[in-house]
């Protein structure tokens, strides 16, 4: 009985079978002849990676630097629109109105320098 709960409990194997089992190493990733043949090529690879590493972060921080100068016109767009709303003469009912259905910051702020939000 407790033999064969225990080969129940075991999966059905012996203690003794785990050390029959064929064991697998890990497989060379690339069979050179030389151990400077394997330096070489590893060092290609590095450099292969390394380079595209660079590309990469070159990329991310042109990207990083277009967004900036896009927040940056953004502000100064916005800066100008509310200098414009502390101004008496602006009509800010209208001007709430067309930042509330979606104009750009930029877009209402030509809108006021070119007088069409004045109340007079």
């Amino acid at each position: 009985m407790q033999a064969a709960s225990a080969a129940g409990a075991s999966g059905g194997r012996k203690p003794s079978d785990s050390s029959g089992k064929r064991k697998r190493g890990n497989k060379p990733k690339y069979v050179y002849s030389t151990q400077q043949e394997v330096v070489a090529h590893r060092c290609e690879r590095n450099r292969d990676t390394a380079l595209r590493s660079y590309y990469k972060r070159k990329a991310e921080e042109e990207r990083l630097k277009g967004e900036i100068a896009a927040l940056r016109e953004e502000r100064t767009a916005l800066e100008g629109l509310l200098q414009c709303v502390r101004a008496p003469s602006i009509d800010t009912g209208r001007l709430g109105q067309l930042l509330r259905q979606g104009s750009s910051p930029e877009a209402v702020l030509e809108m006021v320098s070119a007088g069409k939000l004045s109340t007079s």
